[in-house]
């Protein structure tokens, strides 16, 4: 079915639909008359737009009919909606004519407040707008029928070229088919004709010189007889013996004759196999008729798909790019599985470094974690370190300013000042000098405190970091010589878990 038919079909089926529909919507009745079928694809089209026209023009007369009855309709001077709704009044008088000559009745139930075409005073101009819009689109659809008539006819000439290429590349093969197993049977017969030949002739030569020298020896037999008839006897028995001879040679020409009957034998047996291969080829010839017109088949259908598809060069190209891709991708996959295989005894192996691995993670993680500890713990006793020290430095200057203050003090001596609030306040100030002290003192032995113990952190974070190093060669260097996998000893993870502690 080619596009034409198609769209045939399918303008004929919308076609009956929107008849159906209409006739559905002004009758009440879903059953439509047997109506005519369009000549062509050319009238079913325009009959279609012709019905998709009516459709909007009989929506466009409702929305009119409700504006009428609800009281606010403005009449406008406007061409279109005048065209629409002078065509929407005569496709509504025309329905309830088909349906008053349905019901067969003299009154008409959908009447309605629309009047007849000829009240309008613009009814002239608007059946010469439609009268013009009518040859407007006639001539629109005849010149694009011309036009897809003539693509089609190129498609066609086209699609008809192709065939005959095809069918000639098709029967070219053929004939060198034929010729070739033409050529092979003729060989073979040949041959088999040569070699029949051959034997025939070596017995018929064989057996002309056993007969010429048996004619000879009884010539000779003769000529004895003649020339020595006083010794019959002895020449008797020599002719006996000579037919003893002539009946071993008559045996032997027997067994000659059924050899040469079983050569013919086998000759007609090789023409019948001939026969046979000759029927065998005509099947086959019939077979291949067969396949050809498959194949021819195939091919239509292959080309229309391909029409379908409308397949492009670049298209092609990307499928190509794509296959050579996959073929890629496939070698790929086939030299992974070859590796893969070969990485399979290793897999034990991969198994138990993956746990050891596991393992030694989590004590890198256990060994991080104490590093940012002790990290933390050397940030912040070096915090308390560097406060203490201000503490100190702070201390020491007001001691020394205390020491100032009560050595001025001391010298200038007041008058007005007492004794005994002079005695009072220098207990104080020693006692204020002696508190500094002890707090000084306090304040260095807890910075030796905080020193020595940033030591010990120090040192436990250079240990961690030795071991660090060391767990994590161990799992580089997982492997021996031998290809067993080696793990961190007992006693190394034991050391390790109380560095950790």
């Amino acid at each position: 079915m080619d596009a034409t038919t198609d769209a045939g079909a399918w303008a004929e089926h919308m076609l009956r639909v929107l008849q159906t529909g209409i006739h559905a919507r002004l009758v009440g009745c879903s059953v439509v008359p047997p109506l005519p079928r369009p000549k062509n694809t050319l009238e079913a089209m325009s009959h279609l737009s012709v019905l998709l026209s009516e459709c909007e023009d009989l929506l466009a007369f409702e929305q009119v009919e409700k504006s009428l009855q609800q009281e606010n309709f403005v009449v406008k001077e406007d061409g279109n909606d005048a065209f629409n709704y002078a065509l929407a009044v005569q496709a509504v008088h025309a329905l309830q004519q088909e349906l008053h000559a349905v019901r067969e009745d003299d009154a008409d139930p959908d009447a309605t407040i629309v009047a007849s075409p000829d009240t309008h005073p613009w009814h002239k101009r608007v059946k010469d707008t439609i009268q013009e819009l009518e040859d407007r689109h006639a001539d629109e659809m005849a010149q694009i029928y011309a036009q897809h008539s003539d693509e089609l006819e190129a498609l066609r000439s086209e699609h008809a070229a192709d065939e005959a290429q095809q069918a000639r590349d098709h029967h070219d093969q053929m004939e060198t088919v034929r010729k070739t197993a033409h050529d092979e049977l003729e060989s073979v017969r040949a041959g088999l004709h040569a070699e029949y030949t051959a034997s025939i002739e070596e017995m018929q030569r064989s057996w002309s010189t056993a007969c010429a020298s048996l004619s000879r020896t009884i010539d000779d037999l003769h000529s004895q007889v003649a020339s020595h008839a006083q010794s019959m006897a002895p020449v008797s028995k020599r002719i006996y013996a000579l037919h003893e001879v002539i009946d071993a040679l008559a045996a032997e020409r027997m067994a000659v004759q059924v050899e040469v009957r079983t050569w013919r034998a086998k000759h007609a047996a090789v023409t019948n196999d001939m026969a046979s291969l000759h029927e065998q080829l005509a099947s086959r010839q019939s077979e291949l008729a067969i396949r050809s017109s498959r194949l021819n088949e195939t091919e239509r259908q292959l080309h229309e798909v391909q029409r379908e598809m409308e397949c492009t060069a670049q298209a092609q190209a990307d499928m190509d790019e794509m296959q050579a891709r996959v073929a890629a991708a496939e070698a790929e996959v086939t030299g992974l599985r070859d590796q893969l295989r070969a990485l399979e005894p290793l897999c034990a192996e991969r198994t138990q470094l993956a746990s050891e691995v596991h393992e030694l993670q989590k004590l890198v993680s256990m060994y991080k974690d104490s590093v940012t500890h002790a990290q933390l713990e050397h940030e912040r006793t070096q915090q308390q370190l560097e406060k203490a020290e201000a503490q100190r430095f702070a201390l020491e200057q007001e001691l020394a300013e205390r020491e100032t203050e009560l050595k001025s003090q001391r010298k200038s001596r007041a008058p007005r000042a007492s004794s005994h609030d002079q005695a009072t306040r220098i207990a104080e100030l020693e006692c204020e000098l002696n508190a500094k002290a002890a707090e000084i003192e306090d304040g260095d032995t807890r910075l030796l405190a905080v020193m020595k113990e940033n030591k010990r952190l120090l040192s436990q974070l250079k240990a961690l970091k030795s071991d660090s190093k060391r767990a994590l060669q161990d799992v580089t260097n997982a492997k021996t010589v031998t290809g067993i996998p080696s793990s961190p000893t007992k006693q190394r993870m034991g050391i390790m878990r109380s560095h950790v502690a």
